[in-house]
């Protein structure tokens, strides 16, 4: 997968249009502008699908302006066809992993759960080098789906959240790098099928790049929620934690935002 067609991928981007495309939780404005009938996106372009998934979530946390500054920036950060850009997802997960660790310091178990964390990076940074991680079912069965979090935002509440979304975001890394490992294989199939049997091959790969991309998804809301929570805890009184928790959110959402670019601009 190698970027193509930026001219193209220029003019389609740039038709992005608040009352056409409409805005607002699921509104996926870029992966609707991208996708024509009969061509998936990243074949016309050569842009991987989570990128337009970040690219979408980016969508419902920026306000509308730095969004779409955003998405029309990404052809000139892309420079000239022929890159690929597959682990530009990964390390973007791998800065926000360490992000995510400078919030352990008040749960009980942050140890245990910065080790994760430091063995996901290690994961994540092996697979945007082309290498195999062979430990993500073992962090997995360490990462238990939590009951649902307390709410309210008193300090025994925000640290069960904190530790609800450190894990959310640890375990959907863990397996986004699991589905990618699967859309590989499903791919290296495709190439030594016969022909009678490329079609159902072919729906595999979309199924694992469409469960790789949710994953993804999934954890980037995580660490930014994880950022939230730290923020209101550190908030010099209660009755600012909520106010906190906002602009820890949107500076989150910035962060990621700057991330990507960057990374699509040096990878």
């Amino acid at each position: 997968m190698r970027t193509c067609d930026l001219p193209g991928l220029r003019e389609t981007l740039e038709k992005i249009d608040l009352e056409k495309v409409g805005l607002g939780k699921g509104g996926q404005p870029v992966a609707k502008v991208l996708n024509i009938p009969g061509q998936t996106f990243w074949t016309r372009f050569g842009v991987p699908p989570q990128i337009v998934t970040v690219l979408d979530g980016l969508f419902e946390g920026l306000p509308w302006p730095e969004a779409r500054a955003l998405v029309v920036a990404l052809p000139e950060a892309i420079r000239r066809p022929g890159r690929d850009l597959r682990s530009v997802i990964w390390r973007l997960l791998a800065a926000e992993t360490e992000v995510m660790r400078n919030h352990l310091g008040d749960l009980a178990r942050g140890m245990f759960l910065d080790r994760l964390a430091g063995q996901v990076g290690q994961g994540l940074l092996l697979t945007a080098n082309g290498r195999l991680w062979r430990d993500g079912m073992e962090v997995l069965d360490y990462l238990p789906r939590t009951l649902p979090p307390a709410t309210g935002w008193d300090r025994d509440a925000l640290l069960v959240l904190l530790d609800h979304d450190c894990r959310k975001a640890l375990k959907a890394t863990v397996l986004a790098l699991l589905l990618a490992d699967r859309a590989i294989a499903t791919a290296w199939r495709a190439r030594k099928a016969a022909a009678r049997d490329l079609q159902e091959i072919r729906a595999g790969l979309v199924h694992a790049q469409d469960d790789a991309c949710r994953s993804v998804e999934t954890a980037l809301r995580a660490f930014i929620a994880t950022g939230a929570h730290a923020a209101a805890l550190a908030a010099p009184s209660a009755e600012g934690r909520a106010e906190a928790a906002d602009l820890a959110r949107l500076i989150g959402y910035r962060r990621q935002a700057a991330c990507l670019l960057h990374l699509v601009r040096s990878e």
